[in-house]
């Protein structure tokens, strides 16, 4: 069924993050040739530990709580095998008994995942606007006046339809590019904080660690030579 829905993509995971089924999408994306060579397959088979890292907690929550996350902005890889932001819905998948055997989920490319989101849109404009400015300090005024409306109006617009704050969006997108630039540069790590945007290194760790629970150091000596 998913493979029928234009930029709509599935995929079925047991309680060991094993996956079990994948739309067609999604093994295209990967490099596959076919579903089946996917059945079986973790996320740390698939993707850097860095990324599968934030996939593992996330479908943790899920089958602990019992609850779905909806909406949720990921980092994925996109058609250019580029990371990027993904909306993903992640739902717990239950047996007859109502115990909890597994996880299904959706994604769409955030910025194409909806009409809301398309280059030209307002969303669509601002969140291309925060992507080539996030290396110096961005008001919501100035979001507003690229997207035409109110600071009002742009900020529950912008959390109705993308699920979180504009300054939160902001954190996200340094935070995912500093996260790369970690594990893929040997540059300092209080260059880092300044490249992405951070007025110093003190609060790039302190944001870094509550989007990541970790520190920038730890996080580099994780995964540093885990990229290929």
């Amino acid at each position: 069924m998913f493979d029928d829905i234009p930029d709509v993509e599935c995929f079925v995971k047991d309680m060991e993050g094993r996956r079990i089924g994948v739309s067609e999408g999604v093994w295209r994306r990967l490099g596959f040739r076919s579903a089946s060579e996917m059945v079986g397959k973790k996320d740390h088979y698939l993707f850097p530990p860095y990324v599968a890292d934030q996939y593992v907690r996330s479908d943790r929550q899920v089958l602990e709580t019992g609850l779905p996350v909806v909406g949720q902005l990921e980092i994925w890889v996109n058609e250019q095998g580029v990371l990027d932001w993904f909306v993903v819905s992640k739902y717990p998948v239950r047996s007859t008994t109502g115990r909890i055997v597994g996880i299904m989920g959706t994604l769409r490319n955030a910025p194409r995942s909806q009409r809301a989101f398309t280059p030209g849109s307002v969303l669509g404009k601002v969140m291309e606007y925060v992507r080539e400015h996030f290396r110096r300090g961005i008001s919501v005024a100035e979001l507003g006046a690229v997207s035409g409306l109110s600071e009002r109006q742009l900020r529950r617009r912008f959390a109705q339809e993308v699920g979180m704050g504009l300054a939160e969006f902001i954190i996200k997108t340094r935070i995912q590019i500093a996260s790369d630039q970690l594990v893929r540069t040997q540059n300092a790590i209080s260059q880092i904080a300044l490249d992405v945007g951070f007025c110093d290194q003190s609060a790039f760790c302190r944001a870094f660690r509550q989007q990541l629970g970790v520190s920038p150091g730890a996080y580099r000596r994780r995964y540093s030579g885990a990229t290929g």
